[in-house]
């Protein structure tokens, strides 16, 4: 006989991976104290009803029957609060080359440098970075 285990299962990042792949310009990952890449949380401004029609779309992927005002506004209520960052990618691209060659640790902490200067006076918990090519380049 199998035995269970008891745990529940993480919805919230599951939910997180799902708006991602539907909104990726309002996501952003963070760096933790130890180096690990992690993706940022939902914002924590929406009403109970406006999470629900949130998860209700993520879970089922697709659109509500009826796009209402109420789901409009709880999409922008998810998006407000994101505080963008555009990194031109030439200037990125010049920056890290001027980088020399270096151990790991040393280059994540050069490039956590790169990106800190960039989002300086910014919220870390509601930032979101989003490398741009010139519209000549795509």
């Amino acid at each position: 006989m199998e035995k269970m285990r008891m745990e529940s299962k993480d919805i919230t990042a599951a939910n997180i991976e799902k708006i991602g792949a539907l909104f990726p310009n309002c996501m952003t990952e963070t760096i933790d104290e130890y180096g690990k890449i992690k993706k940022a949380t939902v914002p924590k401004n929406l009403s109970a009803e406006q999470q629900k029609a949130i998860d209700d779309f993520i879970s089922s992927g697709e659109l509500p029957k009826r796009v209402d005002d109420f789901f409009v506004k709880a999409i922008n209520a998810l998006l407000k609060g994101f505080e963008p960052v555009v990194i031109d990618s030439e200037d990125l691209m010049a920056k890290l080359e001027q980088i020399p060659p270096m151990d790991e640790a040393s280059f994540k902490a050069k490039v956590s440098e790169l990106i800190s200067a960039y989002a300086k006076g910014k919220d870390a918990g509601k930032l979101r970075i989003v490398v741009k090519r010139k519209e000549s380049e795509v």
